[in-house]
């Protein structure tokens, strides 16, 4: 691996899939079902809310970067900013998953992004769960 790395976020099919299949079986068992009208208004409005905030989050993660520096320091790069970022502990690294669970350096925000392996290059992959793996058994270490 070259450093710096930068590599691109970008939404998983599979987790788009998955979103939509969610929505789609709401919508049915409620249509189905013999729930009053407002009941049903007040789910469909709550889907219709709920797939409105997944576009604007997909719409705000297509823009970002991540970018590993050789001194192993992570950060977010976004067209207009850059900004450091600290890994937190919620970050999960699985085969097929990472949870990315961060927080913007002397700042309260927190955000995470589900990022699957279909979603990057092998070698994209190896070097953020390498990454993630170093930063877990540094603060180990303490």
């Amino acid at each position: 691996m070259s450093a710096p790395f930068v590599f691109q976020l970008r939404q998983s099919k599979a987790l788009m899939l998955a979103s939509i299949s969610a929505h789609l079986l709401v919508v049915g068992s409620v249509v189905v079902s013999k729930t009053p009208s407002w009941v049903m208004v007040f789910v469909l409005a709550c889907v219709v809310v709920s797939i409105f905030w997944q576009w604007r989050r997909k719409a705000y993660f297509s823009q970002l970067s991540v970018r590993l520096t050789a001194s192993q320091e992570l950060w977010l790069l976004t067209p207009a900013t850059e900004v450091q970022v600290e890994i937190l502990p919620g970050s999960v690294d699985l085969a097929w998953l990472i949870v990315l669970h961060w927080r913007v350096m002397e700042s309260p925000r927190q955000d995470r992004v589900a990022l699957t392996r279909e979603a990057f290059s092998s070698e994209d992959w190896r070097a953020l769960r390498r990454f993630l793996r170093w930063h877990r058994a540094s603060a180990i270490q303490g």
